[in-house]
């Protein structure tokens, strides 16, 4: 399958948890999308990110309260949605969850540390 996994996060209090699941991703051998491994420096933000977005096979996003304050993460959101593009959103921390159009599913990350694995 061709593509990778676009990982959407707020750096203010999702960029920790986003490295990790990139690593952990990678590490198992499913290509991702992560700005600050994706994003050559001085290269034009936006044009990046919707490169990263069009060569994408499904959108993530680390939600945090950040994540719900973001403009940027919001953008991908509805940037994926309008490409059709399935939609995972990972609740990381204690936020009040957006309406979620086209993305019946919400998983929980488990905690930092914890072994119980992913929830539905």
């Amino acid at each position: 399958m061709t593509g990778h996994i676009f990982i959407s996060y707020a750096k203010v209090d999702g960029e920790e948890f986003a490295r990790r699941l990139h690593n952990d991703l990678e590490s198992n051998h499913v290509n991702t999308w992560l700005d600050v491994h994706n994003i050559p420096d001085g290269a034009d933000w936006d044009a990046e990110i919707d490169k990263g977005l069009q060569g994408a096979r499904a959108l993530v996003v680390i939600m945090t309260p950040g994540a719900n304050l973001s403009a940027q993460v919001k953008s991908e959101w509805y940037s994926a949605l309008n490409h059709y593009l399935p939609l995972i959103p990972l609740l990381v921390k204690d936020c009040q969850v957006p309406r979620m159009p086209l993305s019946p599913t919400l998983l929980f990350a488990p905690e930092k540390g914890s072994e119980e694995g992913w929830r539905v």
